[in-house]
């Protein structure tokens, strides 16, 4: 499943595109799929496009994303 990371750094807020899975020992992972960059650099607006298109690729309709955030 992909998901967007928030970094805190001393030098800004980084965000990621990070997928998560099990490995073959069992034990729960993580990996960068892309580094978007600074946050302060996206509007909230496109951050929130980010999300649904991310939501879209995992097989979701963004009907389905409203009903679960109560919109």
């Amino acid at each position: 499943m992909a998901f967007i990371k928030l970094d805190k750094k001393k030098s800004g807020n980084y965000l990621r595109i990070m997928k998560s899975y099990r490995g073959d020992d069992g034990k729960s992972k993580h990996e960068t799929l892309y580094n978007l960059g600074k946050a302060e650099d996206y509007s909230l607006e496109s951050l929130k496009n980010i999300g649904q298109k991310l939501y879209e690729l995992g097989g979701g309709t963004i009907e389905e994303l409203k009903k679960k955030m109560n919109f």
